[in-house]
């Protein structure tokens, strides 16, 4: 399997379901680590003269991912791939992984990127009752009008060498949501 297909592996609905069936974060990280195409990710970044390509390019695929428009009812339907590459780029670069991690905490309706994220940020373990926050945030964005997510300051724009972040639309994309 090559990058790319392992890429469009981790971005599918059946890796999706297969994941997230887990009871907890610690589950989740178990599943998501034993899945080949997250296998063949982490491995490709072992190499020395790949590795910053690969960094690059899971980042280009977060960032798409996150101003795909979805329906604002429901779940991001991209949240487990969201999850699973900022959890990847953690283990491969910390520091590259705290300033996607601050991206991708804005982002509504994430569930598992939300725990990745705080996780990431924290430099500690996800406990499930010490962000009653992220409850509000995931399970009922749009339960009534007043409830509607906003963002209150520009996006921030991570410093990655040869980044763009186009931050405009993805401001645009959820202030609408």
């Amino acid at each position: 399997m090559k990058i790319e297909q392992a890429m469009n592996e981790i971005e599918s609905l059946e890796l999706c379901a297969r994941v997230n069936i887990a009871s907890g974060y610690r589950i989740f990280l178990q599943l998501i680590q034993e899945e080949e195409s997250v296998r063949i990710l982490l491995r490709e970044l072992n190499s020395r003269e790949q590795m910053s390509k690969i960094l690059q390019m899971v980042l280009n695929r977060i960032s798409d991912i996150l101003q795909k428009q979805s329906d604002p009812r429901y779940e991001n339907p991209s949240d487990t791939a969201i999850a699973i590459y900022l959890w990847v780029i953690s283990v491969k670069d910390l520091n590259l992984a705290k300033a996607a991690a601050a991206f991708v905490d804005q982002a509504p309706r994430c569930w598992w990127a939300a725990k990745v994220s705080h996780e990431v940020l924290s430099n500690e373990p996800f406990r499930s009752d010490s962000r009653t926050s992220d409850w509000n945030r995931v399970l009922i964005p749009q339960a009534s009008k007043s409830v509607t997510p906003t963002i209150q300051a520009p996006l921030p724009v991570p410093p990655f060498k040869n980044y763009q972040w186009n931050t405009e639309k993805f401001e645009n994309e959820y202030k609408a949501a």
